[in-house]
């Protein structure tokens, strides 16, 4: 609706490109798992990988939060694809307590505090599906 709407207002056109790049998967580690069963599933999924200012200290938290859902919070954090093959379904809560105060590399950090939580995020190669704007124009006043 919101793309048909797009294109009628602003004469949009797209089209989709699969190109090769860098993604990364989240699988299951070595390590025993740091992840709780959630206590209160009612609770609204939430999953943070907090920065302050410009530092990624490897502090994490999730409440009520599939690991599908925390891929996609690390694609967007991280600006690259992230998929989830851990095979865990389920909602979890966890907590990592930060263990980098002067980083500044997000991609360490969710390295580091995924490997705590007994998960890891391996960086591979694959498809990225990307929108390309071929045109749009001004809207005539209404």
């Amino acid at each position: 609706m919101l793309q048909t709407l797009l294109e009628e207002r602003f004469s949009l056109r797209i089209h989709q490109r699969s190109s090769q790049g860098t993604t990364y998967i989240l699988t299951r580690g070595n390590r025993a798992l740091g992840l709780d069963i959630s206590r209160d599933t009612t609770q609204k999924p939430a999953f943070v990988l907090f920065m302050r200012g410009t530092t990624f200290d490897g502090e994490a938290r999730g409440a009520n939060v599939s690991l599908s859902q925390v891929a996609e919070v690390l694609s967007s954090d991280l600006a690259v694809p992230v998929s989830d093959k851990t095979g865990l379904t389920g909602s979890y809560d966890f907590r990592v307590e930060p263990f980098a105060p002067e980083n500044e590399d997000a991609i360490y950090a969710a390295k580091g505090a995924m490997h705590r939580l007994g998960l890891e995020l391996t960086k591979t190669s694959g498809p990225i599906s990307t929108i390309a704007v071929d045109d749009v124009q001004r809207p005539s006043p209404n």
